[in-house]
């Protein structure tokens, strides 16, 4: 048996025809595991006696009950994962022609991290999207000198989708997604990229990310997802601090934006207020920071 190159990780969630999309742009190699983990999709919405993927050899299916989301279910997949490499993809993206050959190229290199380029279209019309803002820009940048730490690319774009992780470096690093609705992927790649004492890019657009109408960045948010986002924030800002970049730092104003336009001016004003109700536990929570990263 050939030994395992690529593991790639998607989480899904009642989606059947993007799912198998992503599936299909991922080749049928042996040295190839692709790991899909279900989040308990609903059965009105999915076929399980059908599920996408099932048919392929190099597919493993994980079907959790638990409905924590995508870091779960990522967390999960990282457990099954034996490749050399992990790659993260979300089930309504897709990896575009070649990708693997040109993943390929540095499947060798010890870096702990390598990036690469996106592209964006809608999900459905495959109309260019917006999505892919900066990332060809940053990767440039840390290849031409401008940014020799590559610290845009690292800690100003945190989603996992670009980002091809060394599993030796996850596993011995101990992160984790965190098991929250959003924002789940930012503490993962933030502490990968703050961990990391090595890393490559490559200036070629290999995977594509989409614009969904259902991306659930556009539904309403509940009491606990804004809170968590919230912290998920904060910390952020916390790691910000530590490469000595407080000018990056955020004043939250994205997701009190989202707020206000997918919950409207009633909750904005009500989550507003849970966070000066539970200013105290914010407090101990950047206290905690503090003692966990030792600045």
């Amino acid at each position: 048996m050939k030994a395992i190159k690529y593991s790639i990780i998607i989480p899904n969630k009642n989606s059947a025809n993007l799912l198998l999309r992503c599936i299909n742009s991922i080749p049928k190699r042996e040295d190839i595991q692709i790991i899909v983990v279900d989040d308990n999709s609903d059965p009105f919405q999915i076929d399980f006696n059908n599920y996408p993927g099932c048919d392929r050899s190099n597919v493993e299916v994980l079907f959790t009950k638990e409905g924590l989301g995508a870091g779960y279910a990522r967390n999960c997949g990282l457990k099954k994962a034996v490749g050399d490499w992990i790659l993260f993809a979300d089930s309504d993206d897709f990896y575009n022609n070649g990708a693997f050959d040109e993943l390929d190229i540095y499947s060798s290199s010890d870096a702990d991290i390598i990036f690469f380029d996106v592209n964006s279209v809608d999900t459905i019309s495959y109309k260019k999207g917006s999505r892919d803002r900066l990332y060809g820009s940053y990767i440039k940048k840390f290849l031409n000198g401008e940014d020799p730490k590559a610290e845009l690319i690292r800690f100003k774009k945190w989603e996992p989708w670009f980002k091809m992780f060394k599993r030796s470096f996850v596993v011995n690093s101990g992160i984790k997604f965190d098991q929250i609705p959003r924002c789940n992927d930012m503490s993962f790649c933030l502490e990968a990229s703050l961990l990391a004492k090595s890393f490559e890019a490559i200036d070629k657009k290999l995977y594509c990310v989409t614009m969904n109408q259902n991306s659930i960045t556009k539904k309403k948010m509940t009491k606990e997802s804004f809170w968590n986002s919230m912290l998920c924030e904060i910390k952020k800002n916390h790691i910000y601090t530590i490469i000595n970049h407080k000018d990056w730092h955020t004043s939250y104003s994205y997701i009190l934006l989202c707020v206000f336009k997918n919950n409207g001016i009633r909750d904005f004003f009500s989550f507003c207020s849970l966070l000066w109700e539970r200013r105290s536990e914010i407090s101990l929570y950047k206290q905690n920071l503090v003692k966990k990263y030792k600045i």
